[in-house]
């Protein structure tokens, strides 16, 4: 019985001890060239609401599908929080996406992880699925005009010189140049006839 009881303490404390481990950078920013244009974005939060990325059009948006059970994606969460804290008072929000976890468990572990972003639920994995996600944890940068300028397969170091970098050079009033591969990115579209 005392196994069955702090089996759940024992993932906690694993979860928390990988908090603290640095990342291998292995992912890298991928240029998003996708021919067809990407999903609505709508999901549905722990409140059960629905939202939309279009609710965050004019700020850049880093759209993070991670899982509790996912290493890599526990790993990444305190370098969210970096990039976050140092781009605040910018135009630029994080939704982390949250795939295939029902609203009880992903609320107990957000009350434990800190993750001071807004928390979406992809409870079947179907958005996951449509947005092309292989890997977890999946990140898309996407602009502020609703474009998906680039896909991140894997854990980064979300408050590395390059990736804070990036992101700046999405915020409105940058002039930051485009690739060829970004000028055919896709844009969100809203399904809801808005």
């Amino acid at each position: 019985m005392s196994q069955t009881i702090l089996a759940p303490c024992k993932g906690l404390a694993l979860a928390l001890l990988f908090l603290s481990v640095p990342m291998a950078g292995a992912a890298t920013f991928e240029p998003y060239s996708e021919s067809e244009k990407p999903p609505a974005g709508m999901f549905q939060n722990l409140r059960g609401e629905q939202q939309s990325v279009l609710a965050y059009k004019g700020s850049v948006v880093l759209l993070n599908f991670w899982a509790s059970w996912c290493t890599p994606c526990i790993t990444e969460i305190p370098s969210l929080r970096g990039l976050q804290d140092t781009l605040a008072g910018q135009p630029f929000r994080i939704l982390a996406v949250n795939v295939e976890e029902g609203p009880f468990k992903v609320d107990k572990f957000t009350r434990v992880v800190d993750m001071p972003f807004p928390i979406l639920l992809d409870q079947d994995g179907s958005a996951f699925d449509a947005w092309g996600g292989v890997v977890l944890p999946t990140s898309f940068l996407i602009d502020p005009e609703g474009r998906i300028r680039y896909r991140i397969q894997g854990p980064l170091d979300w408050a590395s010189e390059e990736a804070v970098q990036t992101v700046r050079g999405l915020l409105p009033g940058t002039g930051a140049p485009r690739r060829a591969a970004e000028d055919t990115a896709g844009t969100i579209s809203d399904n809801r006839g808005e």
